[in-house]
C-alpha cells in the first residue's frame, strides 16, 4: 500500500505540498497518525482479535492508554518520553524495537517525531474520517480570485492553491474543452458541426447547451455503463476452465437505460441490490437484480457443490461492499480485518443476506427470468391482439360443431387400437440395481442408485407391423417422494430410448428399431421426450419430478413397422446417462400395431373422460376433429389460428433469460465459516450490518447489529434484515461511506485520479483525500442538493420528468423523504407539470433532486477547474507532479472502448445502435481454442458480419479467460472479478495494435474516403479536415509540412507500386468506394492510420 498523498502531509521536511506541518498545532490523527499506525502497527495492534499480540489495541484509544499485563502503557498523553509506543520504535535493541525487524518496516525520523508530538499534545484520537456521517461544509470564500469561479466546486480547489501559493491554470480554448466533455460525457468525440457550433455560439449558456445535448444523448448512458460494467464483474461467458457463454446482456441494457433515464443513485441501488423483494415488483426491477449474479459461476465436473456456492455468495458480498462502501470487506473472511474495524462476524451477517438463493455450486444458473426487450414486449402486445380476434371468430363457429365432435370421439374410442403390455422374459441393471415384476407388468426399480444406469429388458411378441412403443413412467409409493424418479427430488432423466428386434425364427435377422419421433404428455422444460431418440447421452427426458409426482407416458413411432414373422424378440435398452442417479423407478412398456403417431395420441387423449381433460387436451382433440370434418372456411380459421400461435411461439422462444437473485421461502442458515473454509461451519450468525456502522434508514442510531425498521417484514416479526433492509441503509442519508464513494468514482472519471487516490478503499488503509472538505461538499450536494443547477438543466419534457416530481418513493420505505426530495409547493409551476407540459421551474418553487447523478456531473464539467488548461509548467510540474491540487487539467489517455469506438467513429464506420446481444468483430483467430479445446466445452469465435463489426465495444462479446485482446491491451479489465481502478499503461504493443489491427486499418480506410470526398478539395483543406476531425484543432505549420510530406512519399510509393496499394486497401469487409483512385487512396490511409496513432487522438487534455 503506497501513501504518496499522506507521506508529503507527514513528512515535516518535506516540500511545498507538505500542508502546514510546520506547527505542532496542526498534527491531526487521521491525517498524520492513523496512517502510521495502520500501516506499521495495526496488523498486530489492531481490529483482528485473533492475531493481536499483548493484548493492545492501538486503534482504540481506552486500550492504547491502558497498562498491558506488564504494567507498561503504551500512551501516556502529554508523556511522550515516557510511553511505551516511543520507547519502542526508538529503541536500538532489535528484541524490542516496533515494527519487529522480521517485518522489514521501520519509521522514519519524520514518522517518530510526528508521533511524539502528537502523544506531547494528548493523544487524542478521532474516528477515521470516512466512517463518520459527512457534512456539508461551508463554501470557502475567496478574495481577490485570479480566475473565474463558476460554482462551489471552484471556491474548494482555489482555496487549496491559495494556501499553497499557487494559482489555477488560464481556461482551455473551447475546442480543447469541447472535445474533452464530449469524450467524458459519451466516449466519443465532438463532430466538425458541432465545434463550429459551439465557437459560433456566443450566449452566456453555450456551455450549458452543450452539456445538455450531450445529456440527452443515448451515447451518454452508454458511456457511464461501461465503468458500472467493470464494478459489476459483467462478462459474456461463466468463467472458470469451461467459461462457458451466458445470457446477461438484458441486465446490461437495463444499466443503459438507468444511466439514460438519469435514475436517482439511491433507486439505481435498491433496484439492483433488491429490485425482487420491492412491493409488486416488475420484470425491470427484477432484471436489475443480475447485479449480483454477474460473478463466475463453474460447470467443471469433479468440484464440490457446496464449496462453489459459498464462493458466490462471498463474491457478493465483497463486490456490493466494494462497489457501495470502498472497503476490502474479503480481508474479514477468515478472520478480523486487521486494519477496519471489521470482524468475521460483520462479513458473515452481510453473507446470510446473499446466501438466500436457490442456486447450485455445479451449473448454478438458476433463478432466471424471460426478460423481453421492449421491441419483443410491443410484439407480443400485437401478436396477442391478432390472436384474440383469431380465436374469437373461430371459437364462435366451432360452438355448432360440438355435438358432431362428441359423436366422433364415441365414434374413435370404439375403434380404439389395441395395446398389448409386454411381458418381460429377461432384465438387468447395468448399475446393479434390482429390477422386479409386478403383477401389471410394471418392473419396479429398488437397491443401488448408480449414476449411471440402463435397464435392460428382453420380451416376446408375435406382433408383426409394429406401428408405436409406449413408455410409462409410473409412481409407487416406494419411491423418493413417490417418484416416478429414484432420484431424491422423485424426476428421472432417460438420456436414450433403445431398441433392438431380432427374430425368434432366423436369430441372425436383426434389426436396430429407429425411432422417427417421440411424443409425451408432458415434458420438463430443456428435457424434451426428442432427447431420448437423439443419440447424445448429454440430453434426456425429465417431467419436473419434484412438483408434478405423477405417472407420465411417451409414445415413440419408429420409421417403418417392424416385426417378424414366426415371433420377434425385443430387446429395449433405458440408458440414464445425462445426470447421476435420476433413473425410472416403475417403468412398463406396451406395443401396439394400429395406432399410427396421432391415432396413439388422439386415442390417449379420448380416453380420457371430458369433464377431467384439461385445456391443453380439449384444445388438442377439437383441431384433430376439425381438420378431419370442418367445412373449408373453419378449416381456415382454424389454420388462421395455429399460425397465430406459431407466430407468438417463435417471439416467446426468442426472449433472453437473465440471471436475478431471488429469495428461497425458508431460509437458509448460516455460519461463520472457520478460516473461510465452506465445510467448517462456526457458531450460526444472523442477517446484520457491519457494527461500526450502526445506522437505520431514518437516520437513527441502533445498538450494534440491530434491525433497522425500513423492511416490509413487521418490527416484532423478529425476522432478519434482508438484501431490501441493505439496500435502503446504504442510501440512508446519514451512511458515511455510499455518498462519498459514488462521487470520489465520479470524479475519477473526470480527472483520472479520485479526491480519494485510493477509490477502491475508504477503509484505514486507504490514502486520505487530497480536498477532504470538498469530498463531504459533493457527497452532502449528492444527497441532499442546494447549489441551483443551470437553467437549461431544469427544463424538461414530460416524457423524462426529473426526479424531483416522481410520487414518494417505495424503494426507500415508503412515505416522505425527510427532505430529500420533499413535498412539491402547492400550486407551484411544477405540481402544475407534474401533470404535463413542460416543465421550467423557478428558482422559489423548484426542488432539487437528491441522488441525482446528472448533477454532479454537470457541476464538475461545468466549473473552472474543469475547463482550465492541461499544459503544464516545468514549475508547476515540480511542485504538483501528479496534479492533485488540480492547478491544471489533467491529460489522459482515453479508456480503451473510447479508443477503438473514437477510431470506428472517425471513419463513418460505428454502427450506433443501442442494446442487443454482445457481437463479435476482428479478433486473431485460435485464442479462444488455445484455452479449452476440450470437445463438447470449446467455445468457437464466430467473427460477426456487417453492423456487427463496427458496434461500440461496450457490446463486445467478453469471453472472462480471454477477454477482447486490442481492449485488453489498453487496460481493459478480464472481469472476473470487482474493478474500481482500470490501470493505464503505455506500451510499444499498443502503438502497434493502432497500426495492424484490422479494426483500425480499415478505419483508417474509410477515414481516408472521407478525408477524399468531405475534405475538400486541395491537400490542405483535406490535411486540416483529418487533423481537426480527429484532434478538434488545426493542425500547426510545422504540423501540416511533416502530413503533407507523408503524403508525397505515400503517394509516389504506391504510383510506383500499384499492387501495394491495392492490397492496403483489402484489409476489412466493409466495401472499397471503388471510385477514387487506388494510389490516391491508399496514401491518404496511410495518413489516416498516421493520425488514428497520433497521442493526441487517443488523448483527452
Amino acid at each position: 500500500m503506497t501513501f504518496r498523498f499522506a507521506a508529503l502531509a507527514l513528512a515535516l521536511a518535506a516540500g511545498p505540498l507538505a500542508a502546514a506541518a510546520a506547527s505542532p498545532a496542526t498534527v491531526d490523527f487521521n491525517r498524520d497518525i492513523r496512517p502510521i499506525l495502520s500501516d506499521n502497527c495495526f496488523a498486530c495492534h489492531g481490529p483482528d482479535e485473533k492475531a493481536r499480540k499483548a493484548n493492545l489495541r492501538l486503534d482504540v484509544r481506552e486500550s492504547a492508554l491502558a497498562p498491558v499485563k506488564s504494567g507498561a502503557v503504551a500512551i501516556i498523553p502529554g508523556n511522550a518520553s515516557q510511553s511505551e509506543l516511543i520507547k519502542r520504535i526508538t529503541t536500538k535493541d532489535a528484541d524490542d524495537v516496533m515494527p519487529p525487524p522480521k517485518t522489514g518496516k521501520k519509521l522514519t525520523a519524520a514518522q517518530v517525531e510526528s508521533l511524539r508530538r502528537w502523544i506531547a499534545h494528548g493523544a487524542k484520537y478521532q474516528e477515521h474520517w470516512a466512517f463518520v456521517k459527512p457534512e456539508r461544509p461551508a463554501v470557502p470564500a475567496i478574495r481577490n480570485p485570479k480566475s473565474a469561479l463558476r460554482n462551489p466546486v471552484d471556491n474548494f480547489i482555489v482555496d487549496r492553491l491559495q494556501k499553497q501559493g499557487l494559482s489555477p491554470s488560464p481556461e482551455a480554448d473551447r475546442e480543447t474543452w469541447l472535445r474533452r466533455v464530449t469524450f467524458d460525457l459519451t466516449g466519443l468525440p465532438p463532430t466538425l458541426a458541432e465545434i463550429d457550433a459551439f465557437l459560433a455560439d456566443k450566449s452566456t449558456q453555450a456551455y450549458e447547451k452543450v452539456v445538455e445535448r450531450l445529456f440527452a444523448s443515448p451515447r451518454y448512458g452508454e458511456h457511464m455503463a461501461r465503468g458500472w460494467l467493470d464494478l459489476a464483474r459483467y462478462a459474456d461467458t461463466h468463467g472458470y476452465q469451461m467459461d462457458q457463454a451466458r445470457t446477461m446482456w438484458r441486465w446490461r441494457e437495463w444499466v443503459i437505460e438507468a444511466f439514460n433515464r438519469n435514475m436517482p443513485f439511491d433507486q439505481f441501488t435498491v433496484e439492483q441490490l433488491a429490485g425482487d423483494l420491492l412491493p409488486d415488483a416488475t420484470v425491470e426491477q427484477r432484471l436489475a437484480t443480475g447485479f449480483n449474479r454477474n460473478h463466475l459461476i463453474t460447470i467443471e465436473g469433479g468440484v464440490i457443490d457446496e464449496e462453489y456456492r459459498t464462493e458466490y455468495v462471498v463474491d457478493r458480498v465483497t463486490t456490493t461492499a466494494t462497489t457501495w462502501m470502498g472497503l476490502t470487506m474479503l480481508c474479514a473472511r477468515c478472520h478480523d480485518h486487521k486494519f477496519d474495524p471489521l470482524t468475521m462476524r460483520d462479513f458473515y451477517g452481510m453473507f446470510a443476506m446473499f446466501n438466500q438463493v436457490p442456486e447450485r455450486g455445479i451449473g448454478g444458473f438458476a433463478p432466471q427470468l424471460k426478460t423481453p426487450t421492449k421491441a419483443q414486449e410491443a410484439a407480443l402486445a400485437q401478436l396477442d391482439r391478432d390472436l384474440a380476434a383469431t380465436q374469437s371468430a373461430h371459437e364462435a363457429a366451432a360452438k355448432s360443431l360440438v355435438p358432431e365432435q362428441a359423436k366422433w370421439e364415441a365414434t374413435f374410442a370404439a375403434a380404439k387400437a389395441e395395446w398389448q403390455v409386454i411381458e418381460a422374459t429377461g432384465l438387468k441393471s447395468t448399475g446393479g440395481a434390482t429390477l422386479t415384476k409386478q403383477d401389471d407388468q410394471s418392473l419396479l426399480v429398488s437397491g443401488k442408485n448408480s449414476p449411471h444406469d440402463t435397464y435392460e429388458v428382453t420380451a416376446r411378441t408375435a406382433l408383426t407391423n409394429i406401428a408405436v412403443v409406449r413408455l410409462e413412467a409410473l409412481t409407487d409409493a416406494s419411491l423418493p417422494n413417490t417418484g416416478p424418479g429414484r432420484f431424491n427430488n422423485a424426476n428421472f432423466v432417460l438420456s436414450e430410448f433403445e431398441l433392438e428386434a431380432v427374430s425368434i425364427a432366423e436369430p441372425q435377422k436383426k434389426v436396430k428399431v429407429k425411432f422417427a419421433s417421440a411424443q409425451a404428455d408432458y415434458s420438463q422444460d430443456n428435457y424434451n421426450i426428442a432427447h431420448t431418440i437423439d443419440g447424445k447421452p448429454g440430453t434426456g427426458w425429465a417431467v419436473d419430478g419434484p412438483t408434478r409426482n405423477k405417472d407420465c407416458t411417451a409414445w415413440f413411432y419408429p420409421d417403418k413397422p417392424f416385426g417378424f414373422p414366426g415371433g420377434t424378440e425385443l430387446r429395449f435398452a433405458l440408458r440414464h446417462e445425462t445426470i447421476g442417479g435420476h433413473g425410472i423407478g416403475r417403468p412398463r412398456l406396451s406395443i401396439s400395431t394400429s395406432a399410427g403417431p396421432q391415432e396413439a395420441e388422439i386415442a390417449g387423449l379420448v380416453a380420457v373422460p371430458r369433464e377431467k381433460r384439461n385445456a391443453k387436451q380439449a384444445e388438442r382433440l377439437r383441431e384433430v376433429f376439425l381438420a378431419r370434418h370442418a367445412s373449408p372456411g373453419m378449416k381456415q380459421l382454424t389454420a388462421d389460428l395455429a399460425a397465430s400461435r406459431e407466430r407468438k411461439k417463435q417471439v416467446e422462444a426468442a426472449i433472453p433469460s437473465t440471471m436475478i437473485m431471488q429469495d428461497m421461502e425458508k431460509r437458509r442458515e448460516t455460519h461463520l465459516l472457520i478460516r473461510g473454509q465452506y465445510d467448517k461451519k462456526g457458531e450460526k450468525v444472523e442477517a446484520a450490518f457491519p457494527a461500526v456502522f450502526t445506522v437505520a434508514a431514518d437516520g437513527r442510531k441502533l445498538a450494534p447489529n440491530a434491525k433497522p425498521e425500513t423492511s416490509n417484514a413487521k418490527p416484532d416479526s423478529g425476522a432478519p434484515p434482508s438484501r431490501l433492509d441493505l439496500a435502503r441503509w446504504l442510501v440512508s442519508p446519514d451512511h458515511p461511506l455510499t455518498a462519498r464513494v459514488a462521487v470520489n468514482r465520479i470524479w475519477e472519471h473526470y480527472f483520472g485520479t479520485g479526491l480519494v487516490r485510493t477509490s477502491e478503499n475508504f477503509g484505514v488503509q486507504s490514502e486520505p483525500p487530497s480536498h477532504p472538505e470538498l469530498l463531504d461538499w459533493l457527497a452532502v450536494e449528492l444527497m441532499r442538493p442546494q447549489s441551483r443547477p443551470s437553467p437549461l438543466s431544469m427544463n424538461r419534457s414530460p416524457e423524462h420528468p426529473s426526479p424531483a416530481l416522481r410520487a414518494p418513493s417505495p424503494l426507500l420505505g415508503g412515505g416522505e423523504r425527510d427532505g430529500v426530495r420533499g413535498a412539491l409547493p402547492s400550486g407551484s409551476k411544477a405540481e402544475i407539470a407534474a401533470g404535463g407540459g413542460t416543465l421550467v421551474p423557478t428558482p422559489q418553487t423548484s426542488p432539487l433532486a437528491a441522488w441525482d447523478l446528472r448533477h454532479l456531473h454537470r457541476l464538475i464539467v461545468l466549473s473552472a477547474t474543469y475547463r482550465q488548461s492541461s499544459r503544464v509548467s516545468p514549475a508547476l510540474l515540480q511542485r504538483d507532479p501528479e496534479n492533485l491540487l488540480l492547478a491544471r487539467a489533467p491529460r489522459l489517455r482515453l479508456s480503451a472502448e473510447a479508443v477503438r469506438d473514437n477510431a470506428l467513429f472517425l471513419s463513418g464506420l460505428l454502427v450506433e445502435k443501442v442494446g442487443g446481444p454482445s457481437v463479435m468483430p476482428y479478433q486473431p483467430e485460435g485464442l479462444w481454442f488455445e484455452l479449452n479445446d476440450r470437445a463438447g466445452y470449446r467455445m468457437d469465435y464466430v467473427q460477426g458480419r456487417g453492423p456487427d463489426l463496427y458496434r461500440r465495444s461496450l457490446y463486445t462479446f467478453w469471453k472472462r479467460t480471454s477477454p477482447p485482446p486490442t481492449l485488453n491491451l489498453f487496460d481493459a479489465p478480464e472481469r472476473e472479478f470487482c474493478v474500481v481502478r482500470r490501470s493505464r499503461t503505455t506500451t510499444p504493443l499498443q502503438a502497434l495494435a493502432l497500426l495492424h489491427d484490422p479494426t483500425y486499418v480499415e478505419a483508417a480506410r474509410h477515414f481516408a474516403e472521407r478525408i477524399l470526398t468531405q475534405g475538400g478539395a486541395t491537400t490542405d483543406e483535406r490535411l486540416t479536415f483529418a487533423f481537426r476531425t480527429a484532434t478538434a484543432r488545426k493542425p500547426t505549420a510545422a504540423e501540416a509540412k511533416v502530413l503533407r510530406a507523408s503524403l508525397e512519399q505515400q503517394l509516389t510509393a504506391f504510383r510506383k507500386h500499384p499492387e501495394s496499394a491495392g492490397k492496403s486497401l483489402k484489409v476489412g469487409e466493409s466495401p472499397r468506394n471503388e471510385k477514387l483512385d487506388a494510389a490516391e487512396h491508399a496514401a491518404w490511409t496511410a495518413i489516416a492510420r498516421m493520425i488514428l496513432n497520433l497521442d493526441e487522438t487517443i488523448t483527452k487534455g
